[in-house]
């Protein structure tokens, strides 16, 4: 579990509002490129991420709704909660990818689809162009 709250540390130092979400989906597609993991790009900017031959995909967005200072979270801890100061933390799928993340660390066969854009309509989930 530690492994994993540090990758969902590491994602809140990275800009990604929506539709500013560019270093984010570099970052990920780095990370899992090194995990030799097949990558695919769409125009809409959603993220297809396998290896192997999978029987299960796994789905979150990578945006997050900006308040207040974001894109620069500053996390803290405060009676065991996680918690960001002048910001929203991002954490309704900042852990999920943070999980992924984890997964992709054991080498897992498995798919992953990372959407742009959900807190702004959806639209990367609309717009999926891959051959799930």
């Amino acid at each position: 579990m530690s492994q994993i709250i540090e990758y969902f540390k590491t994602l809140t130092q990275i800009p990604h509002c929506s539709k500013e979400a560019d270093k984010l989906l570099d970052f990920l597609v780095s990370f899992a490129k090194e995990r030799d993991y097949s990558v695919e790009v769409d125009e809409v900017k959603n993220i297809f991420i396998s290896k192997g031959s999978p029987t299960l995909c796994l789905q979150a967005h990578y945006d997050m709704v900006c308040m207040g200072k974001a894109p620069t979270i500053e996390t803290y801890e405060e009676e065991g909660w996680m918690k960001a100061k002048d910001s929203s933390l991002g954490a309704d799928n900042g852990m999920a990818i943070a999980i992924m993340m984890r997964l992709m660390d054991e080498g897992q066969a498995l798919e992953f689809l990372v959407t742009s854009d959900e807190e702004v309509g959806l639209i990367g989930a609309n717009e999926v162009a891959f051959d799930l």
